[in-house]
């Protein structure tokens, strides 16, 4: 007859054995999940091929995929687990034949009380900067303009893309509008110079438009934005 110690030993054995394979059924069983979607222009609506997509998990891990030759990405559940929080972000192709880029863009995504297997849907379509400016004008007839949502917009681009250098230009019509467009564009350096992106991505100037020419398009009292290049390192 065995031993108590051995008995004792026996049921314990027993006791985890039972509870190894019911962990292990309790894993086999945790809903899966994937994160994948689609890029392409917002202009064109063609796929976007070789763009990078950055997959941030909230556990500080970071993943790198390319979309194929129909724009898709996809990160599978080697990736993407329950319980974590994500950020996706899209770069655009680099080297194009025609020298095209696309501003970058970003997605949010939780597996936070996941309950069954789930397919998460990020598509996505870049903006190329436009022919004339890549940012709605901001026009003073307001006076306050930190809380614009263009000003906010401009920071977010700027975050998401932190190679490009910006032009901003102040826009009048006559010199009187002058002094009002000095100091506008001076609040709105302000604005940016207090944010955390660095001061030379951004260049300034001025736009004035002559009495008695025709122009194809005037923006008084208002400044507008431009890409001048995307090759900016720190």
């Amino acid at each position: 007859m065995l031993s108590f110690k051995y008995q004792l030993i026996a049921i314990l054995s027993f006791v985890f054995i039972i509870y190894s394979e019911g962990d292990l059924r309790a894993q086999e069983n945790d809903p899966i999940c994937y994160i994948l979607g689609n890029v392409k222009s917002v202009m064109t609506k063609k796929n976007l091929e070789n763009c990078e997509v950055k997959l941030y998990r909230s556990d500080g891990q970071v993943f790198h995929t390319n979309t194929d030759s129909l724009g898709n990405y996809k990160f599978d559940d080697r990736y993407c687990k329950v319980n974590f929080g994500y950020t996706i972000l899209v770069e655009g192709p680099k080297n194009t034949d025609n020298n095209e880029w696309y501003y970058s863009a970003k997605g949010t995504e939780t597996t936070t009380n996941m309950k069954q297997s789930t397919a998460f849907v990020h598509d996505f379509e870049l903006q190329p900067p436009h022919s004339y400016t890549p940012f709605p004008c901001i026009d003073f007839k307001r006076e306050i303009i930190d809380s614009d949502s263009v000003v906010v917009e401009l920071i977010q681009v700027a975050n998401d893309n932190p190679t490009i250098v910006i032009g901003i230009n102040a826009h009048y019509t006559s010199e009187k509008d002058s002094l009002i467009m000095v100091d506008r564009l001076h609040q709105l350096k302000l604005i940016l110079d207090n944010s955390s992106i660095n001061k030379k991505r951004f260049v300034y100037g001025f736009v004035v438009y002559l009495e008695g020419l025709d122009y194809v398009y005037v923006c008084n009292k208002c400044i507008m934005f431009e890409v001048l290049r995307d090759d900016f390192e720190e």
